[in-house]
């Protein structure tokens, strides 16, 4: 009841100073406005680049000052590519896992480990001009064609999801328990196909 007194009676300057300087530091997690991904407890980031061959990178980051654990599995555990044309609308994509048969059985040894501070390429796809059919792009299981030129904003989701494995020597079944479990989504980078 004091306080609220108080506030209420103090110059507006000085309550905007107190509620200000209450507020957690998200310095560590980066500045939306810089382009980087902002995420709040995950060890993992993920950052897309564009070569000058037009092949679209994504990188994952460790953040996290421990080795963190990770499934690369493309068809198991895809990173989902994200693709908005100039008016907002998303392309869309076919998805070839559903007209080809494969195993689904993950083996341990697709189970990666990236030291702390570390990063490694995770996915990547060119962007291919077809003649008169616009741009297509191959992005792990996912198909995205017909794309006119002009500007683009994509963005990757990488949900991990699983522990478990099959050793491919003993047929042993097992589970990677140190295994990150969570969702990553990167910044948005803008792509222009000329």
């Amino acid at each position: 009841m004091i306080f609220r007194t108080w506030a209420l009676s103090c110059p507006g300057s000085l309550l905007l100073f107190l509620l200000v300087s209450c507020q957690p530091s998200s310095k560590e997690d980066g500045d939306p406005g810089k382009g980087e991904t902002v995420v709040t407890q995950d060890p993992f980031k993920i950052e897309l680049r564009m070569t000058e061959k037009m092949h679209l990178q994504a990188f994952l980051l460790n953040r996290s000052s421990s080795p963190q654990t990770y499934l690369k599995d493309l068809l198991r555990q895809p990173i989902q590519l994200h693709i908005v044309d100039e008016g907002g609308k998303a392309i869309r994509f076919f998805d070839t896992r559903s007209r080809k048969k494969f195993d689904s059985t993950i083996r341990r040894s697709r189970y990666k480990i990236l030291p702390d501070g570390g990063d490694v390429l995770f996915e990547e796809g060119p962007f291919e001009k077809e003649a008169g059919r616009g741009y297509s792009l191959l992005w792990g299981p996912y198909s995205f064609e017909g794309m006119a030129p002009g500007r683009y904003s994509v963005s990757v989701t990488w949900k991990s999801a699983k522990t478990a494995y099959q050793d491919a020597r003993t047929g042993k079944k097992g589970t990677m328990e140190e295994t990150w479990l969570g969702t990553v989504q990167s910044s948005p980078l803008e792509v222009t196909l000329p």
